[in-house]
This record gives structure tokens, C-alpha cells and sequence, in this order.
């Protein structure tokens, strides 16, 4: 059933090649990708088809894959941001993910990709939409903790797929403060941490992920920040 979606995905890809979709197994390999989808990333179709996100780096591999158990697990469509480095660039990207589903069955078999530059998607509104739904749930949820300002940033750009050292850099061209590094690893150890009941960063991803901060915009940073990418503004 898999290969056969893929078969006819694969036939829309070539009559539509500005399609950029790829195709993920349960446990998180890619078996297809469109040329498009490779290019995008900076890869080849060889070197992404039969690999999970290992090209982005081990510890940003295991956010994705914690993306693709949620999708597996709440059986729908999900937007998730991605920041990479691609060619030397910090890059922002819109992936879908959404589950395929065996009609036999009714049992998910697989994970359908779509990427989207971030510039082409003009998301302004559907940001500020789920922020506020968000926020209120959050209002009405006691058990998610108070965040800093500093701390919304960092979770943020942490969901983001960033590391601490691209965190320092990107805190610097929202407001033109150089920190260190170490104070970004403080923040994680010693604040957020303790107030998730977590010991490490991969569990502090799962646990976010769960109270929904994956579709979470800190509001300091919505309207009046933008965040330049080389080529791209981020809001």
C-alpha cells in the first residue's frame, strides 16, 4: 500500500517538479523524496532516501523523529518550523506533516512531508491565530509554568531545531546583545530544566512538545522583531 502512494506520488512529482514532498516509513527513514525536496535541503535524492534527518545532525534528528511519533500518535496534519543550516545558511522552512493512513486498516503506514520557504507562506496571521488560542489554553492549564521572556526565547528557538551556539546569534540580531553560550546551557540546565522535571535536552523536547510549545509564539517576538536569515525575515 506504502509503495503504491509512493509510486503515484512520485508520478505528480514529475509532472509537477516544483513539488516539494517526501515520504518517511514508522520509523522515520525517508523512502522517497522529490528532487525538489533534496535540493531544497542541499542534498541529493541518494543521499536522503533509506536515512533519517541525520544530515541535519544527531541532536536535531531526534526532534524530528519525536515530530513524527506525534503525527503516528494523533493520526493529523501538523505545521512545524524548521531553522537549518543549509549550505552554510540558517534557514527557515514550514514542514506539514501529515499521517498516511491504510483505509483497510485504518492503521497509519507512513509520514508525508511538504516543505515550504517560510518567505512564500506569509503566516503572519495564522501565527497570531494560534498564539492566541494557545495563550489561552495555557491561561487555563496551571500546570504549564511562567517563562521568562529570555526563557520563551530560548524554548522557542530551541523547537526551532537550534543549537546554543546558534541561539547566541540569532538573540544577537533580535536585539543586539551578545551573550554566551554558557548562558544559554545555564538556562537549560538550571532553569528549564528543573521547571519541566526534566534532566536533558532531548526529554525537555518531548516534554514541550506534549503542553504544546511546538505551536507556541512568544509575543515578544511577533510584531515588532525581525529575525534576518541571510535572504529571509523570519516574522
Amino acid at each position: 500500500m506504502l509503495e503504491l502512494f509512493i509510486d503515484r506520488l512520485a508520478s505528480l512529482a514529475n509532472m509537477l517538479p516544483t513539488q516539494i514532498i517526501g515520504v518517511k516509513d514508522l520509523d522515520s527513514r525517508y523512502l522517497y523524496c522529490s528532487p525538489n525536496f533534496a535540493s531544497l535541503l542541499g542534498y541529493s535524492v541518494e543521499e536522503i532516501v533509506g536515512k533519517h534527518d541525520m544530515f541535519i545532525g544527531e541532536e536535531n534528528n531526534a526532534s524530528r523523529i519525536c515530530e513524527d511519533k506525534q503525527i503516528i500518535q494523533e493520526r493529523r496534519a501538523l505545521p512545524f518550523i524548521h531553522i537549518d543550516k543549509i549550505k552554510g545558511k540558517l534557514t527557515p522552512l514550514t514542514f506539514i506533516k501529515s499521517p498516511i493512513i491504510e483505509e483497510k486498516t485504518d492503521s497509519v503506514i507512513g509520514i508525508l512531508c511538504q516543505v515550504f520557504e517560510f518567505a512564500t507562506l506569509d503566516p503572519a496571521q495564522q501565527i497570531i491565530n494560534m498564539y492566541q488560542n494557545l495563550n489561552l489554553t495555557q491561561k487555563q492549564n496551571q500546570q504549564l509554568p511562567n517563562l521568562s521572556k529570555r526563557e520563551k526565547q530560548i524554548v522557542f528557538l530551541f523547537l526551532a531545531n537550534l543549537n546554543s551556539a546558534e541561539m547566541v546569534e540569532i538573540i544577537y540580531q533580535m536585539e543586539g546583545k551578545k551573550i554566551s553560550k554558557g548562558t544559554i546551557d545555564c538556562v537549560f540546565t538550571d532553569q528549564l530544566f528543573h521547571k519541566f522535571g526534566v534532566y536533558n535536552r532531548q526529554a525537555l523536547y518531548v516534554k514541550l512538545v506534549e503542553l504544546g510549545y511546538n505551536r507556541l509564539i512568544p509575543t515578544e517576538m511577533l510584531p515588532s522583531t525581525t529575525i534576518a536569515l541571510d535572504t529571509h525575515d523570519l516574522y
